[in-house]
């Protein structure tokens, strides 16, 4: 089986621990099995938000206060992420609010492997004139809205499903391996 689980968080403020929103695209060779949003009540050390914050995502305190808390939303998605591969636009920093927010509430994990949709679609789209999210989309027209953490989520899953596709490989292991990248590993 070769899973790949797509990931977005939008935060709170610029603290890694402060994610207030995530999204979730599950896919088991090439194929959608599970999708997953919810906003997230911040922990209480990490819990102001910022105005620069707000003005990008839109999310406010009060959406949040009956949201809930990270360790809840854990394991709701806990099982999708074993054995996965990761995949997120600038990977490092969404695999680093996984691993922040699982250290503040003490959840136990085995290490996350992960690859980066920005690279990825660097290889696969030499010739966009750039490499957000945004652009991407637009070029696969996949409607798309910004710094949401679900849309973002599906979007990167749609940059690995169209690299599958161009490169007839359904197992994201195997086609990091046949496009020279690396899964790295948080």
């Amino acid at each position: 089986m070769s899973r790949f689980v797509a990931i977005d968080f939008e935060t709170a403020n610029q603290h890694r621990e402060s994610a207030c929103s995530i999204g979730v695209v599950v896919y088991e060779n090439g194929e959608l099995i599970d999708k997953f949003s919810s906003l997230i009540r911040p922990h209480f050390k990490y819990g102001f938000f910022a105005a620069g914050n707000q003005r990008i995502h839109g999310i406010t305190p009060k959406m949040v206060n009956t949201a809930p808390c990270w360790d809840y939303v854990e394991r709701q998605i806990h099982d999708w992420l074993e054995d996965a591969v990761i995949v997120a636009h600038n990977a490092s920093f969404d695999v680093g609010i996984l691993d922040a927010l699982n250290k503040l509430y003490h959840i136990e994990h085995s290490p996350y492997r992960y690859l980066d949709t920005v690279d990825l679609s660097r290889i696969i789209y030499p010739d966009l004139y750039n490499h957000k999210l945004g652009t991407i989309t637009k070029f696969l027209e996949i409607e798309h809205k910004e710094h949401d953490a679900y849309s973002d989520a599906y979007g990167c899953s749609m940059i690995v499903i169209d690299a599958m596709t161009k490169m007839n490989e359904w197992n994201i292991e195997n086609l990091a391996k046949e496009l020279l990248m690396t899964i790295k590993t948080m």
